[in-house]
């Protein structure tokens, strides 16, 4: 069944004028390691297990997998077609490598499903459009996004049960990002979900941490929500703003510093307790820690607030 879709793929490749390329082997499993593709112009993938390296501009018609242990690459300036309901799955490696001039592309005719990560996703200046689901991050994964756009306008964006890495890095619409287990690292980032104070919150932490700097979470309900945290969170020189509750928390411990706060009701809202935050070194709209808590003890620092806004807020 594989080669008769290897041979299918490659056949359609040189009926558009693709020239042969060698194939490219990872270091996984040789004998039962699915489709290796080199794609070429209006390369086609009909589903099925695949890896290898995909250039041009690529068609996916059917349910795609990265197998273990193996990867796959999708080359710089490449555009990838996902039909309606298409569903990627990397239990190996994906690396969308994009650059700065030449960025990766994933887009739908309509509405493509996703992709869900088991193994590891390294992304570089990749544009993400039309997922319903956007990027699913299972359990023991890996997800590093640098450079790059998920654009989500009514869908879903980011679930992580394992945390991610974005760096210099924009999420523009949709739902909440959701972190149930592993570290959520944003450096140089923002979350925008263009809905100034309303539902949903920009994102929600029901386990794991958070270790946010130079970023900016905004235009959501709330864009930082905590459940319950696993280990310390730490919030520093970043902008939270376009918010009801910049900060909604309980069941957690850490640190925010260095950064500006804007709030229509207030600036924490304490829903649960067992709450130990230092607040310290802040700088509020309105001069004043605005505290929504019967145990202000749980928020140290609260008086400790900055004068101006400071320099260098937010993404650099």
């Amino acid at each position: 069944m594989r080669s008769t879709i290897l041979f299918c793929a490659l056949s359609l490749a040189a009926c558009d004028g693709a020239t042969d390329a060698p194939l490219r082997p990872d270091a996984g499993p040789g004998s039962d390691s699915g489709r290796r593709v080199v794609g070429g112009e209006d390369t086609r993938v009909e589903g099925g297990p695949t890896s290898g390296e995909l250039c041009g501009t690529i068609r996916i018609v059917g349910d795609v997998e990265v197998p273990e242990g193996e990867t796959l690459t999708v080359c710089a300036g490449s555009t990838v077609v996902l039909e309606t309901d298409v569903a990627l799955t990397v239990s190996g490696t994906l690396r969308l490598a994009g650059s700065a001039g030449a960025p990766v592309q994933l887009n739908g005719d309509r509405r493509w499903s996703g992709i869900t990560v088991r193994g590891a996703l390294e992304a570089d200046f990749v544009e993400i459009y039309d997922a319903a689901d956007g990027i699913r991050g299972e359990a023991g994964s890996s997800i590093r996004l640098d450079d790059s756009l998920l654009y989500a306008r009514g869908l879903s964006n980011l679930r992580l049960a394992a945390g991610a890495t974005l760096h210099r890095t924009r999420v523009f619409g949709g739902g909440t990002v959701r972190v149930s287990g592993g570290v959520l690292e944003m450096v140089d980032a923002e979350i925008d979900l263009d809905h100034p104070g309303e539902s949903p919150d920009c994102t929600a932490l029901s386990g794991g941490s958070l270790q946010i700097d130079h970023s900016r979470l905004t235009n959501c309900h709330c864009p930082i929500h905590i459940n319950a945290s696993d280990a310390p969170i730490s919030i520093t020189n970043s902008v939270l703003d376009g918010a009801a509750y910049p900060v909604m928390i309980a069941r957690s411990t850490g640190v925010f510093r260095g950064n500006a706060f804007e709030g229509t009701v207030a600036h924490y809202q304490d829903i649960g307790g067992e709450i130990d935050v230092d607040i310290a070194g802040n700088f509020y709209a309105g001069d004043i820690a605005l505290l929504d808590t019967d145990a202000p003890d749980q928020f140290r620092g609260a008086d400790e607030v900055l004068a101006e806004r400071p320099a260098g807020v937010g993404p650099r």
